[in-house]
């Protein structure tokens, strides 16, 4: 059936006037198709299975923490209504076009879709894209990779089987009217990359999700500088909403995203992971990590996919710090961020915004200029 998402931003006009990046035309998308890349072999049915810190420094030992946190603003809500825009300049210190990447990045986005972090999805959705229009202003040319990772390894929610879905209607079990019903029945068994842990989303579906396709140009599971409208685009992958299981393996989905795996030729990411690119890594997660293996395990897959090169990997943490110096969670948040802590600790670049802040946007902003420095000696002579 041919209900695709217009890219047109769903919630905030203002947002993206505020964050279109320069030369986007904000046009319609180009068509994909849904389970590029399949193996023969499908898998799993529909439904889930499943501030402010930052350092340069060597990331050594278990429990290491991800950074000296700096003074942060305790209070607010989580709420994001009228919060700031990030709005960041050009680095003066940098000039328009560091030397190194050159504005060849690639981001993977693990983002926790479990119910909850629905209190932190206003200001989540109003920042997210932030980072990367912050960090394209900074270039002449910048030639981004963009990919929201299957952090469940399923699709949808497992609350709205067939029998619970009207194929007209959405899922009252979960209380999403618009909930793609039709692709349930349209899809008994869902193609492997919409279910794969790690592969770049394309169909958002559950509570607050996109609860449609996303078109991207060129027929990839990512969005790539030929998109006419990044910012539309990733507000349509990134829509994850909180249907999915508490178990939201964002260190593992993370991790396969960028597997030989899924990049090899054929594979759901076909072609994302590049050699020449610097990798920007962010993780958004409340609840209670439960990732297969352990945080060293998934530094190990990152760095290994870049080559063991630290210098070619930047990891940014949207977690709760609870357990960190200078906290701004409150001691009864949950605890489940401590192996994410970890699993940053391996990593010589790395920056923390606790998911407690009342406004994510200044964690971005000081995120924006960590990766324009390790951009500026990567690749460098």
């Amino acid at each position: 059936m041919a209900r695709q998402r217009s890219l047109a931003p769903p919630r905030s006009v203002a947002l993206a006037v505020a964050l279109t990046l320069a030369g986007c035309t904000g046009g319609p998308a180009a068509t994909t198709t849904l389970g590029a890349g399949d193996p023969t072999s499908a898998s799993s049915g529909a439904g889930s299975t499943g501030g402010a810190g930052s350092t340069s420094g060597a990331g050594t030992g278990t429990g290491a923490t991800t950074g000296a946190t700096t003074e942060a603003s305790v209070g607010g809500s989580a709420s994001g209504a009228d919060l700031p825009l990030l709005d960041v300049g050009v680095r003066e210190d940098l000039g328009s076009a560091p030397a190194g990447c050159g504005g060849k990045i690639d981001f993977v986005f693990a983002i926790a879709n479990s119910w909850d972090i629905e209190p932190f999805l206003p200001q989540l959705q109003k920042s997210l894209p932030g980072l990367i229009t912050g960090i394209e202003e900074a270039f002449d040319d910048f030639d981004v990779h963009v990919l929201v990772a299957n952090a469940n390894g399923g699709w949808g929610s497992l609350k709205c089987p067939i029998q619970e879905c009207p194929v007209d209607g959405g899922c009252a079990a979960i209380d999403a009217p618009d909930y793609p019903c039709w692709y349930v029945h349209e899809q008994e068994v869902p193609p492997y990359c919409d279910t794969a842990e790690g592969a770049g989303v394309l169909f958002p579906a559950g509570k607050g999700a996109t609860n449609a396709p996303c078109e991207l140009a060129g027929g990839r599971r990512y969005i790539t500088s030929e998109e006419p409208d990044i910012v539309g685009a990733f507000e349509c992958i990134a829509d994850l909403g909180t249907s999915g299981d508490w178990r939201t393996y964002v260190g593992w989905g993370s991790a396969q995203a960028l597997s030989s795996a899924m990049n090899q030729p054929g594979g759901c990411n076909e072609g994302f992971l590049r050699d020449d690119a610097l990798l920007v890594l962010t993780v958004v997660f409340y609840g209670g990590e439960d990732s297969p293996y352990n945080p060293k395990v998934w530094a190990d897959m990152v760095l290994d996919a870049k080559g063991g090169d630290q210098d070619a990997v930047t990891v940014i943490t949207v977690i709760s710090d609870r357990d960190q110096p200078d906290a701004v969670c409150p001691p009864e948040t949950k605890s489940g961020s401590v192996l994410l802590h970890e699993f940053a600790s391996y990593f010589d670049h790395r920056h923390l915004i606790s998911l407690c802040e009342p406004s994510y946007v200044p964690g971005f902003e000081d995120a924006v200029d960590v990766v324009l420095d390790v951009c500026a000696g990567f690749g460098a002579e």
